[in-house]
């Protein structure tokens, strides 16, 4: 599925199109996460808290080729948060 077909999925309601946006992202963010914050816990609670707040702002995604970008900027604010937080 493609990012368009996923993103108007999510804004539907499909809990498919979710899944499978889960499936896309998740290793890759909290690969990323880890490497930044070096420690599983919190790179887990980045992951979870990135997801839902994707899911939440959904319909503010306005371009749907830029979402890997836009989910990357939401976890970037996240871990910026904690890395700030220590």
């Amino acid at each position: 599925m493609d990012n368009n077909n996923i993103v108007k999925g999510i804004k539907a309601g499909d809990k498919n199109a979710f899944d499978i946006f889960y499936q896309q992202y998740n290793l890759e963010l909290f690969r990323t996460a880890f490497l930044i914050l070096g420690n599983s816990q919190d790179a887990e609670d980045v992951l979870q808290e990135t997801f839902i707040c994707a899911y939440r702002n959904i319909k503010s995604l306005r371009d749907e080729e830029k979402l890997k970008a836009w989910l990357f900027t939401i976890m970037k604010n996240w871990y910026y948060n904690i890395l700030v937080g220590k």
